[in-house]
């Protein structure tokens, strides 16, 4: 199914919700059409020039986005899994219980890809060990996705296609230094469009990652979103998940700051994508992202590190080196006479219709998750939206009941479960038990087996003789540092069996 609407809605319902979103990415093509037409603003954007220096630094950026994204342990662990705890994401379908998950094959998958990022950030074999480092950390991303909670690392994966297919290693590269020496370098200086199409793609996805978002607020939410006590409420829903710090318990009881926060959030992800575009305004927006990015962390616990790293595409780094040296200004007026002296305009020389066609194709197929409202796609979504309602402070969590073989008696919430929750992340664990579809996602025999076989396993639970599977629905308060969590009533009874 394309459309990852919330259950429970009319297809009239729906269609208003389409109609909305679509109004409103009609109006920032509008918006971007008078900017063209006052200013060249998009003509000026496809006609850039960036450096060598440019592309390299963010192909080291996005390298290290890379290690700090990747968890191989978990990896592993998630790897040895039973597919029957697999939650297929958006379009996937039985392609999830297909894709390999052999440990052996994730072990030498895990050992390519260090050694490829290592090499891609030393820049030797720069092209090859891009590609194999941005396959393998597909690979690696992929298996934490298949089981209940989407990461959100796709654009990782997108950026990484696009490096892949660039020439990220004509500077900052051992590459570039033996190429220097056969007299078949290129300076780090010189400007050219191949250097820039891959940043400005990079920069286009970003664009759209962040608006659709913004745009799902306003069209499902409208002034509601405004309300202090809806962000605040989000805000303490998210911090139930973890201990909060002292600055989050003072935060959730400041009502302007989260006024200013809704409409910040709305300016920021709407309008991003049109600050970008222009040169003279990027600064601006490069300023706005690492600025919502460390609130939202400080605030939610959600810092999107690397797509944090990404934003060093937004930079002309050869103009900040012109402001703060006189001999970079030197080395750059010798870069562009390098660049004059050859008889075809290298330096307007693309990257040739298939890389345009890719990041053409990127660009539509995110606009299409976006409108679409694909939150749990893989590796093509639109990025958490925040647009439910936030007036409900229920969850439903995964218990049972058992018996061992000496009579007593043993009630758990596997979906609180702290040794669990350790080991296969939170989020991950609460996605593989706990619901928007408990019992939907717990009604095979199959799975409920494997998720009690995976407490017992790691609890050492062996005399385990019998147990039956509960949905249990609970009641939070709002404020984390008084919360409580009450069993409201027992639901559903999803399976009751006999233990291995």
């Amino acid at each position: 199914m394309f459309l990852a609407m919330p259950p429970k809605q009319s297809v009239g319902e729906v269609l208003g919700l389409l109609a909305r979103v679509s109004s409103l990415v009609l109006l920032a093509v509008l918006a971007l059409w008078a900017m063209e037409w006052r200013w060249k603003i998009v003509s000026r954007f496809f006609d850039e020039r960036r450096t060598a220096l440019d592309l390299s630094v963010f192909r080291i950026a996005l390298m290290m986005a890379y290690v700090i994204s990747v968890d191989p342990t978990q990896v592993l662990r998630l790897a040895k899994l039973d597919p029957a705890l697999i939650v297929p994401p958006v379009g996937w379908g039985p392609m999830a219980n297909w894709f390999p998950r052999n440990v052996v094959l994730a072990e030498l998958v895990a050992v390519a890809f260090f050694v490829s990022i290592g090499l891609a950030l030393i820049g030797l074999w720069t092209r090859i060990s891009v590609v194999v480092a941005v396959l393998a950390g597909f690979y690696l991303f992929t298996i934490p996705q298949l089981f209940g909670k989407i990461n959100h690392s796709h654009d990782l994966v997108l950026f990484g296609l696009l490096l892949a297919c660039s020439p990220s290693g004509d500077a900052l590269s051992i590459d570039a230094l033996l190429a220097k020496r056969r007299g078949r370098g290129v300076p780090a200086l010189v400007e050219s469009r191949r250097y820039a199409a891959p940043l400005q793609a990079v920069m286009l996805l970003m664009g759209v990652t962040y608006f659709f978002p913004g745009a799902w607020k306003i069209s499902r939410l409208g002034l509601e979103w405004f309300r202090s006590t809806h962000l605040q409420a989000l805000v303490a829903s998210k911090l139930s998940e973890s201990l909060p710090t002292h600055f989050q318990l003072w935060m959730l009881h400041q009502s302007a700051l989260f006024s200013i926060g809704a409409f910040f959030t709305i300016v920021f992800e709407l309008g991003w994508i049109l600050l970008v575009i222009a040169r003279r305004t990027r600064p601006i927006a490069f300023a706005m992202g690492l600025g919502f990015h460390n609130m939202t962390n400080l605030m939610m616990n959600i810092p999107f590190w690397g797509l944090q790293f990404c934003y060093v595409a937004l930079v002309d780094w050869g103009r900040v080196l012109d402001f703060l040296s006189p001999q970079f200004r030197t080395a750059r007026a010798a870069a562009q006479q390098w660049a004059n002296a050859i008889e075809d305009d290298w330096g307007s020389q693309s990257l040739g219709r298939a890389f345009l066609g890719l990041a053409g194709v990127m660009v539509v197929a995110m606009v299409l998750a976006g409108i679409g409202h694909v939150v749990n796609g893989w590796p093509l979504a639109c990025y958490p939206t925040f647009d439910g309602p936030a007036e409900t402070f229920q969850r439903k969590l995964l218990a049972f009941e058992g018996y061992t073989k000496e009579g007593s008696v043993l009630n758990e919430t596997l979906s609180n479960d702290r040794v669990l929750l350790t080991n296969y992340h939170t989020e991950i664990w609460r996605g593989m038990t706990e619901a928007e579809g408990c019992p939907g996602r717990l009604d095979s025999e199959a799975r409920a087996r494997a998720l009690l076989g995976l407490w017992q396993g790691e609890h050492l639970q062996t005399d385990l003789a019998s147990a039956t599977l509960y949905c249990d629905t609970y009641d939070r308060d709002l404020d984390p540092l008084h919360r409580t969590e009450h069993l409201q009533i027992r639901t559903v009874k999803i399976q009751e069996m006999a233990a291995h």
